[in-house]
């Protein structure tokens, strides 16, 4: 058996023997009469009110039984019960405060000087933390250390220097956890064995080795080759070590930003690099920014914006690029914003694109319909001389009802336009002219789909009773927007109230106390 199977099987062993005692306290908790060593009944010296006081613990003795409101108890049970319990107040007997707690504790310590590594067991059992508080001894608490580090690594925080320095427990820790290398000591920072099992459990432990370790070629390359971020960490001639940079960005292209700059001007590395991520090309030098194979990789891996001018410039590339991410185009040079092939692919692989386009192409018929077809929004990024075109405004707001608001003045007031949107979206009648806003049969369309959209109706028709009774029937809520005349009609707040027992504020003062209202407002709350 190894030692760690060794230090588990004894901590196992005393933890059953914790688990035993703690169930034989909660029994014994439970109060019964006094008895002698024959079995005999016992009477005490005293008996105490409840709760029982500190002062009265303090002047007893191993194995003294005492009574609380004349039940018996064992004062060694009481004091292991606070000690186990650990509670600020004992719900069953005791009332303490934390301080107490702490002097019980000291005065069982002078009566029982070996049971600490019962409580230790009782601390850790609640939180692995309770490892960081130095009234824990060395001596009692390494087999718990090890015990607790083998299932969670970054308990080793709270463990004593003595511990972190302990190179048993610390291999146990990173082997859980790589990044537990962080609290070992200095001296286990430059062990060469852990710091390796460290970096290959998790490579980002590279960053807590000793100087001297993170310019170990083995060291650094077997945390590159399980993520190429650990690059960041190495020494700085291992980020010009041309096979520790390979690996690195072939696991991940970004790593390049780590690389030296001779290497970041190494063509092999960064077409590995922009293979993998092409915004890796971002760090690649500006002769390579500007190597026509490297960008064209790139640019299918999203790397357009880092290309060079001249390559941005490039039609083949742009084109390349758009059909893979159409919001490239914003990184396309003006004169290929304004090709209309280019445009037309980055538009049908993403409508938003067309925010980047020329002003030309922005109003270019075929390519703004074709985009507003797909999403309505997108209106809004057309030129204004499309954003007064029917079919195209048409277009947009049976997709997406509120595309109305990009419309023309001359739209917003186009009737069949305006009664599409508010049939998707009565709401959107906020966006319709003033002259459709008055428009009756468009109004109570709206408000039907719901009651709300007469926020937007004209004052004259907030007026209009057969409107008003539609929208409160709908959301009684909707009467908050009526006139003053409407608050005041009986049949409308009815109907308001019985939808929505809420409404009753927006009544008028007058019919807020009328009988039939009052009854209504009582048989829905009540």
């Amino acid at each position: 058996m190894n030692s760690q199977e060794n230090y588990k099987q004894k901590y196992l062993k005393y933890k059953n023997k914790y688990i035993e005692l703690k169930n034989k306290i909660n029994q014994n908790m439970r109060g019964g009469e006094c008895m002698d060593a024959s079995g005999n009944p016992q009477l005490p010296t005293e008996d105490y009110s409840d709760p029982i006081q500190l002062s009265n613990l303090l002047d007893l003795t191993p194995n003294q039984r005492i009574t609380i409101n004349r039940t018996c108890y064992n004062i060694d049970d009481i004091y292991q019960w606070v000690i186990i319990q650990n509670n600020n107040t004992d719900p069953k007997r005791i009332q303490i405060s934390q301080a107490d707690i702490i002097r019980i504790r000291n005065a069982y310590d002078s009566l029982h000087p070996n049971h600490q590594q019962l409580q230790v067991l009782a601390a850790v059992e609640r939180d692995g933390r309770a490892l960081q508080y130095p009234y824990f001894e060395l001596s009692n608490v390494r087999r718990i250390a090890l015990t607790d580090v083998i299932s969670d690594g970054l308990l080793l925080r709270y463990v004593t220097p003595e511990l972190k320095n302990d190179r048993e427990i610390v291999l146990a820790a990173i082997s859980q956890n790589g990044l537990a290398l962080q609290y070992a000591s200095g001296e286990l920072k430059n062990d060469r064995e852990i710091v390796l099992v460290a970096v290959r459990k998790t490579c980002y432990a590279l960053e807590f080795a000793s100087e001297e370790l993170r310019n170990d070629r083995e060291i650094v390359l077997a945390a590159v080759r399980q993520n190429g971020p650990a690059l960041r960490y190495a020494s700085e001639r291992l980020r010009n070590d041309r096979e520790i940079v390979l690996a690195a960005v072939e696991r991940y292209g970004y790593a390049l930003e780590f690389a030296s700059e001779e290497l970041r001007n190494d063509r092999e590395i960064v077409l590995a690099a922009v293979r993998q991520d092409g915004l890796a090309l971002r760090y690649a030098s500006p002769e390579l920014k500007d190597d026509r194979e490297i960008v064209l990789a790139a640019v299918r891996k999203a790397g357009l914006c880092f290309a060079s001018p001249t390559l941005q410039n490039d039609r083949e590339i742009v084109l390349a690029a758009v059909e893979r991410y159409g919001s490239a185009l914003a990184c396309a040079s003006e004169e290929l914003k304004n090709d209309r092939e280019i445009v037309w692919a980055a538009v049908r692989q993403n409508g938003q694109a067309l925010v980047y386009a020329s002003e030309e192409l922005k109003n270019d018929r075929e390519i703004v319909l074709a985009v507003v077809r797909k999403i309505g929004y997108y209106l809004r990024y057309a030129s204004d001389e499309l954003r007064n075109d029917r079919e195209i405004v048409l277009a947009a707001v049976e997709r997406y009802s509120s595309a109305l608001e990009y419309a023309s003045e001359e739209l917003k007031n186009d009737r069949e336009i305006v009664l599409a949107a508010v049939r998707q979206d009565s709401k959107d009648l906020r966006y319709a002219s003033p002259e459709l806003k008055d428009d009756r049969e468009i109004v109570l369309a709206a408000v039907r789909q719901d009651g709300n959209a007469l926020e937007y109706a004209s004052e004259k028709l907030k007026n209009d009773r057969e409107i008003v009774l539609a929208a409160v029937r709908q959301d009684g809520l909707a009467l908050e927007y009526a006139s003053e005349e409407l608050k005041n009609d009986l049949e409308i707040v009815l109907a308001a109230v019985r939808q929505n027992a809420y409404a009753l504020p927006y009544a008028s003062g007058e019919l807020r106390y009328y009988p039939e209202v009052r009854a209504l407002t009582r048989e829905l709350f009540y």
